[in-house]
């Protein structure tokens, strides 16, 4: 059976990181966060666990956001804590709208969420739908968080669901999103390799593959 772990680790190889394909548009403001979280997503696709490590070190004892940035990092290199999870999901549940922080969580370590809240989150992002098709930055974000999930509910064998999120992920589509469209297509071949065409899901992975390589 081909995993996840295998074609997340084909993508970390190529240092392939989507929002490397992306403009960093935030409506002409720089948010404070942005350099820690590009910080976390190029130590990630660059297999620099001791960056990671060192940026959870560095949040875990401070204020709430900086836990929150500790707990998005560490997520990423090791199972998080029971407690951890639990401020991460009371953190979340209290979230009116979602912007660049709460996304970024998302992007990073939101597939680790209770699939309740998962839920809720997606139902949330749908009512504020017509805001993030004027914000590319931010559907770069929701796409991450829609491509981890939907290996996640493929992992665990909830084909319908994966099938689901695939769906409301398409929704989001920008004529601009190319690179959103490409992971989202890597998804949905690994969907088709594990439920529905070994052959054809692989053939699409391998296409997808090459075109990162470009």
């Amino acid at each position: 059976m081909l995993s996840f772990d295998r074609l997340d680790f084909a993508l970390q190889k190529m240092n392939v990181s989507p929002l490397d394909y992306s403009l960093m548009i935030n409506n002409g403001e720089q948010d404070n966060y942005i350099s820690i979280f590009d910080e976390i997503e190029h130590a990630y696709y660059q297999r620099n666990i001791k960056q990671l490590q060192c940026i959870y070190e560095i949040n875990k004892e401070g204020s709430n956001e900086q836990k929150l940035i500790a707990f998005s990092a560490r997520g990423l290199y090791r199972r998080l804590t029971i407690e951890e999870l639990n401020e991460i999901e009371f953190y979340l549940k209290g979230v009116q709208f979602w912007g660049f922080f709460e996304l970024s969580i998302l992007a990073n370590i939101g597939d680790k969420l209770d699939n309740s809240i998962i839920d809720n989150i997606i139902e949330d992002l749908g009512y504020d739908k017509a805001y993030y098709e004027n914000n590319l930055y931010y559907r770069v974000l929701i796409y991450h968080f829609f491509y981890k999930i939907i290996f996640k509910f493929i992992d665990s064998e909830k084909k319908e669901k994966a099938q689901e999120i695939l769906m409301i992920s398409k929704q989001f589509f920008m004529p601009g999103d190319v690179m959103s469209h490409v992971i989202i297509n890597f998804a949905e071949s690994f969907y088709c390799y594990y439920y529905t065409d070994k052959k054809q899901g692989k053939m699409q992975i391998q296409e997808t593959l090459k075109f990162l390589k470009k």
